[in-house]
């Protein structure tokens, strides 16, 4: 039966503890079994650095502290081009309508919010009408067509809506 070679990383069983780069070689691996993290020496162009790679916790989820700040949770309205370029406040995910076009951009790339490119159009499915009951093609509503002859008008019904509903009706 051939030995078999146990590979034993750098490790630590000491919480918060993280390795240095005078600590390890480029490429290699350290662990802190006791923080359940894991690390390795990053040494390039831009000098070498400890890279902590991103483990999913004992709930098997990453935490939200690794991932980038993802949300839609800000809609900025903006009349132009150079309104949306400069919502200084905006982040990946946030949404710009814009007035002057009638229609809505989202946030993305590198998040930088003055690079016209990073803005993305969000398309939307047109919500065509078929038929207006049963009837296709051009459908003319009219105050007889609609059932509403004891109305003056379509706006008549409208006020008249409005005023029950102020008073607690309909």
């Amino acid at each position: 039966m051939p030995t078999q070679t146990q590979i034993l990383f750098k490790r630590s069983n000491t919480s918060g503890a993280v390795p240095t780069t005078t600590q390890l070689s480029a490429g290699e691996i350290a662990i802190n079994s006791y923080d359940g993290k894991v690390y390795f020496k990053r040494s390039n162009a831009q000098g070498d650095a400890v890279i902590e790679f991103v483990t999913a916790g004992n709930d098997g989820k990453i935490n939200p502290l690794y991932l980038p700040p993802q949300r839609l949770q800000q809609t900025y309205v903006v009349g132009s081009q150079g309104a949306m370029t400069a919502l200084s406040s905006a982040i990946t995910g946030d949404l710009a309508v814009r007035t002057d076009q009638g229609k809505t951009y989202i946030l993305g790339g590198t998040g930088d919010y003055s690079i016209l490119g990073n803005w993305v159009e969000l398309l939307f499915a047109a919500a065509a009408v078929n038929s207006v009951d049963g009837r296709t093609g051009a459908v003319t509503l009219t105050d007889k067509y609609a059932g509403i002859s004891a109305f003056a008008s379509l706006s008549q019904l409208v006020d008249d809506t409005i005023v029950m509903t102020l008073m607690g009706g309909y």
